[in-house]
């Protein structure tokens, strides 16, 4: 037998793996848990740093989804007729 005793993150005493499978599943896990509140960019726009681009994606209406992040909303180009009164007291 080649392992002896492992650590959740370190390296086995003996060889093996560098992380133990539980552990580094339940890592992968609790970020992917993350990803939705850190990262979202509403469906058919771009988003990068503060900037959400809308631009030119026939839209009809606001997208939904915008990021707290979000500093500006570029939403020329498109089909959007108006807007309702409470749009930007919506938390974006």
């Amino acid at each position: 037998m080649q392992v002896i005793a492992s650590q959740p993150f370190g390296r086995n005493i003996v060889g093996g793996s560098c992380c133990d499978p539980a552990a580094a599943a339940m890592v992968l896990l609790l970020c992917l848990g993350f990803l939705p509140t850190v990262a979202t960019c509403p469906p058919h726009c771009l988003c990068a740093s503060d900037i959400i681009s809308c631009s030119g994606r026939n839209l009809s209406t606001m997208p939904f989804g915008l990021p707290s992040y979000a500093t500006r909303l570029d939403l020329s180009h498109n089909s959007i007729g108006a807007l309702r009164l409470d749009w930007v007291s919506q938390p974006f």
